[in-house]
C-alpha cells in the first residue's frame, strides 16, 4: 500500500477492541499535496510559530495523515474531526464536539511519521532516528551493543510518559515520587513493552497494556 492507494481505494478502516494499528509513513511524500486540510484557529497559531516553510510543511502533512486515518476509522468527514489536547497536552480525537472512544499516540523523527491506534487508552509510542551527534557521544562510553540498549531505553521512556498521557515539560523533576510513579509502571507485568527497528537508523518502542493483534502499515518508499 502507498499513500495514493489509501487515499483513493480505502474508504474505511476496521480496528478491533483488541487491537493495535501502527503506521509509518515519510512526511516529505509529494502524494500530501492531494489531501485536503483546513486547519482550525489552534493549528494556525501554532503554524505561524514554526520557524521554517519546512517545519511548518511538517506539521501540516502531520495533521493530513492523522486525520486522513481517523477519518476512515471513524467513517467521518474531515471536516467533522478536531485533535484537542487536554491539560497536560495529550491529544486527543473529537468528532463533531463529541469525544471518540479511538486514541491514539504518534512520534516523529527525521522525515518519519510513527502513529498507533487502539482502543485502548494507555497507548504510547516514540520513534527516535540516530542523530551522528548523539552517536558521536554514546560512543564514547557505549559499545555497539549498549548503544542499541541505550535507544531502547530512550524510546521506551518516552513512550510509556505518553502511555500515562504526560509530556516531559508537564514533569516535576524536582519530585522523586515522578520518577516512582515511573518506575512503578515500568516494571508492572500488566504493561508490554515492544522495542523495533522499523527502518535502518530508525529506534522505536511502542507502550500498552492488552492486546492481542498488532498490525503494521508501512507507506515508506
Amino acid at each position: 500500500m502507498n499513500l495514493k492507494h489509501l487515499i483513493h481505494n480505502i474508504h474505511n478502516l476496521e480496528l478491533k477492541k483488541e487491537e493495535i494499528h501502527l503506521w509509518f509513513v515519510n512526511l516529505n511524500s509529494k502524494e500530501f499535496s492531494i489531501i485536503n486540510y483546513f486547519p482550525n484557529s489552534l493549528e494556525e497559531d501554532r503554524i505561524k510559530k514554526l520557524n521554517s516553510m519546512c517545519n511548518k510543511l511538517l506539521f501540516i502533512n502531520r495533521r493530513k495523515f492523522l486525520k486522513l486515518l481517523i477519518s476512515k476509522y471513524e467513517k467521518k468527514d474531515l471536516m467533522e474531526i478536531q485533535i484537542n489536547s487536554n491539560k497536560n497536552g495529550k491529544e486527543e480525537i473529537k468528532i463533531n464536539g463529541q469525544a471518540s472512544t479511538l486514541n491514539f499516540s504518534l512520534s516523529k523523527s527525521g522525515n518519519i511519521l510513527a502513529i498507533s491506534f487502539s482502543y485502548n487508552k494507555f497507548l504510547g509510542i516514540d520513534i527516535e532516528k540516530e542523530d551522528p551527534n548523539i552517536i558521536e557521544d554514546i560512543n564514547q562510553f557505549f559499545n555497539p551493543f549498549d548503544k542499541r540498549y541505550f535507544f531502547q531505553k530512550w524510546t521506551e521512556y518516552e513512550a510509556l510518559l505518553k502511555a500515562l498521557g504526560k509530556g516531559i515539560p508537564n514533569l516535576p523533576y524536582d519530585n522523586p515520587s515522578t520518577f516512582k510513579k515511573l518506575a512503578k509502571y515500568y516494571k508492572n507485568p500488566n504493561v508490554f513493552k515492544l522495542y523495533f527497528r522499523p527502518f535502518p537508523s530508525y529506534f522505536c518502542s511502542l507502550i500498552t497494556s492488552s492486546f492481542r493483534c498488532i498490525k503494521f502499515f508501512h507507506l515508506v518508499d
